[in-house]
């Protein structure tokens, strides 16, 4: 049988020997209007790490129809962001003609490169660091021309619950012509926003079913876009 308290103690050893070469990335996708004069975005790279890390950024094609990669720029490739830092990159995509209205995605590759580490014995020597390397690729979506103003919302009620707590519940189908990385919300009699909770991202022609908690002063609810920090499509009256 195995010793589970030696495994434990070297699985602890290992964890604590390499070090966390973690990152937060933000916003979660480009969601543009590509004929538009905003069809860029500028992302941050956080990095988490006790070490300066050098990250790469790169545009590479989905393989798909409405793959829009080569209309793509970012600036900068590369960048070296210090300790528990963070550092930003712009993405730029240009209209063409041979973009047809619709949604169109391209995919965005980040990945850390490996950095000299002077040896501080032998300042000649280096010695390789991040030998750990980590990479992601994420899908990034845009869209053209005109999309809906709405939501299709069907089973849309009011009710309390077994506390007295008032929920609304109800189904939102998206049918505007592109995706949204969605959030639920409300807003107070001033109009002003809060209480947002994400939803994850509702891709076009896709529905899901929602059932919130109504906190007090909430007198609208609404659907926000959390790429473009907006409200999108319409409110519901409470």
């Amino acid at each position: 049988m195995i010793n589970l308290k030696k495994l434990l103690i070297s699985i602890l050893l290992l964890a604590t020997s390499i070090p966390a070469y973690c990152f937060r990335f933000s916003p979660l996708n480009f969601d543009k209007k590509i004929d538009s004069d905003d069809s860029y975005q500028e992302f941050v790279i956080k990095n988490d790490s006790k070490q300066n890390i050098k990250y790469q950024v790169r545009i590479f094609s989905t393989g798909k129809d409405n793959d829009v990669s080569k209309f793509v720029k970012i600036y900068p490739k590369v960048m070296s962001i210090d300790a528990l830092g963070e550092g930003k990159f712009k993405v730029f995509l240009e209209d063409d003609e041979s973009i047809k209205p619709g949604e169109h995605s391209f995919m965005l590759g980040i990945k850390t490169l490996k950095m000299p580490k002077i040896n501080p014995l032998d300042p000649k020597v280096a010695d390789p660091a991040l030998e750990f390397k980590i990479g992601v690729n994420l899908e990034m979506f845009a869209y053209k021309g005109d999309v809906k103003e709405e939501f299709i919302l069907t089973n849309s009620k009011f009710y309390k619950d077994k506390e007295g707590k008032k929920h609304w519940q109800g189904t939102i189908k998206n049918d505007t012509g592109r995706g949204y990385e969605l959030a639920i919300g409300f807003k107070d009699r001033m109009e002003a926003v809060f209480g947002l909770e994400s939803k994850g991202r509702l891709f076009n022609g896709k529905s899901t079913d929602l059932n919130v908690e109504i906190p007090k002063g909430a007198k609208k609810i609404i659907f926000w876009d959390w790429n473009n920090n907006s409200v999108v499509c319409q409110e519901i009256e409470i």
